[in-house]
């Protein structure tokens, strides 16, 4: 996770917005949109689509922060059933979601809206908001990279009356130099930081085989929820 998920994760946990009341989050994924740059994105049956990808990075940070979907309805839809290649032009069957809207409960009983949106290039790029009895967290882009490949900024207020300010990261969730670059680099090599830590002290790896397991749990949930029509529960 990034340094500002991980700080958002601690944050709720040592009680800064107080009992977490409701949570929304929204990610884009610009390039399920009116062509496909990649076929083998286009079957489900090969596991890597919009929901897997991109959804499945988002929402992994949510329930990072929050804590496991409970209960869910949804909606995995696809808005074309043939799209064309980007660079050929060529017509491929399309089989997999282009649009994913879920709603449920997580962690301690929060009211969750969680949306991955197909073929968007303007607007809200990524936004995960924290509503709770005493406070509230954003979490905001400075990019339009995918979330687990940016800066976020984190802003944050406590109290009636008080505005959102910023809340710097501290440094302790920094685990690489300093001169390491921005975006992709810098995230890659944190995640070689840890899992250099985990090597050295001989202790599993994070996030591991069974996160993994965990996170597809979900996401068939919400593949029922969207095909039966009916809420899911954990």
């Amino acid at each position: 996770m990034s340094p500002a998920i991980n700080y958002v994760k601690d944050l709720v946990a040592e009680g800064y917005v107080g009992r977490v009341l409701s949570a929304t989050m929204i990610g884009c994924a610009p390039n399920w949109g009116a062509t496909i740059d990649r076929a083998y994105q286009a079957d489900r049956v090969n596991g890597a689509n919009l929901l897997t990808i991109t959804g499945g990075h988002t929402v992994d940070a949510l329930c990072h922060c929050l804590g496991e979907f409970r209960e869910l309805s949804a909606f995995a839809v696809s808005q074309r059933d043939r799209i064309p290649l980007a660079e050929t032009g060529e017509m491929v069957a399309k089989t997999v979601p282009d649009q994913v809207a879920v709603s449920g409960i997580a962690g301690s009983g929060a009211v969750v809206s969680f949306q991955v949106r197909g073929g968007v290039t303007r607007g809200t790029h990524f936004l995960f908001e924290i509503h709770g009895e005493e406070g509230d967290l954003v979490l905001a882009p400075t990019t339009r990279n995918s979330m687990q490949r940016q800066t976020l900024v984190l802003k944050g207020a406590r109290g009636a009356g008080a505005a959102l300010a910023e809340l710097p990261v501290p440094g302790k969730y920094r685990w690489v130099p300093e001169g390491v670059p921005a975006e992709d680099p810098y995230n890659v090599a944190q995640l070689y930081s840890k899992l250099g830590q985990s090597i050295r002290e001989g202790k599993p790896v994070s996030p591991g085989f069974d996160a993994a397991v965990t996170r597809h749990r979900l996401l068939d949930m919400i593949m029922r929820a969207s095909e039966t029509g009916r809420k899911q529960v954990a």
